[in-house]
C-alpha cells in the first residue's frame, strides 16, 4: 500500500501553489484550467490543492473550511531538510 494524496481545499489554488513553489522550491505538476485543482511535484506522494467549490462537490459542503482569518485546524504538513536556506 502506498499514501496517494493529502488534499487541502484553499481559497485560491493558484495563491497556494505559488506559496509552495516560493517557500519550499516544490514545482507545481499540474493545474486544471479552471484553477479548481493542482498538485505539487512532492516525489511518491502528490500534495494537491481543490477550490471550497470543489470541497462543496465533492464533500456535500459538509468539511470546516481553512480560513487565514480563522483559527487553524488540526493537520501538520512537515518537510524535512538537511539544508533548510
Amino acid at each position: 500500500m502506498k499514501f496517494g494524496y493529502t488534499i487541502i481545499y484553499v481559497s485560491s489554488v493558484e495563491e497556494t501553489l505559488d506559496f509552495y513553489n516560493r517557500a519550499f522550491g516544490f514545482e507545481t505538476k499540474m493545474i486544471l484550467d479552471s484553477k479548481d485543482w493542482g498538485e505539487l511535484s512532492t516525489g511518491e506522494t502528490t500534495l494537491a490543492f481543490a477550490t471550497h467549490k470543489m470541497g462543496d462537490i465533492n464533500l456535500e459542503g459538509k468539511y470546516h473550511k481553512a480560513d487565514l482569518n480563522d483559527m487553524p485546524f488540526g493537520i501538520e504538513l512537515s518537510f524535512l531538510t538537511d539544508d533548510v536556506p
